[in-house]
């Protein structure tokens, strides 16, 4: 049974099976499936970039000021804010040291509050959510 047919709804299961299989290059997150094969190849810089752009052009930003490595500040911040601890962060980012930090940038209180209210099912924070930073949201909302 080809990996494609047996998994068809789920990508992450289709992916270990290609990654199994050595049809994945190690070490790259992002694949591209050529034409309608099972042949994938990897998604470079330029490409994720060129994509990254024409979203934000789309998006009304200055496309010059998104690269792939906005994605890294980005990445940090949003977990930042979302209460995620420092370690799970310097994880996900391949910080080896507290340098993480220079990467989150503090986020107007509308996005503190999307994202404590994302990180609970009830409108009033618990204590564990004002441990991880809805206590910051509830004080500039």
């Amino acid at each position: 049974m080809r990996p494609l047919q047996r998994y068809q709804s789920s990508s992450v299961h289709a992916r270990v099976d290609y990654k199994a299989a050595g049809r994945l290059a190690t070490g790259t997150p992002y694949q591209n499936r050529q034409d309608r094969t099972e042949c994938f190849t990897s998604i470079n810089t330029e490409t994720m970039t060129t994509v990254l752009r024409r979203a934000a052009k789309a998006g009304n930003i200055n496309p010059q000021k998104i690269s792939t490595h906005s994605l890294r500040s980005g990445g940090a911040t949003a977990m930042h804010t979302a209460g995620v601890d420092a370690d799970t962060i310097r994880m996900h980012g391949r910080w080896a040291s507290d340098a993480y930090r220079a990467y989150v940038h503090e986020a107007p209180a509308a996005v503190l509050h999307l994202a404590k209210r994302m990180g609970t099912t009830s409108s009033t924070p618990t204590r564990t959510d004002q441990e991880h930073g809805a206590s910051r949201a509830q004080e500039l909302v």
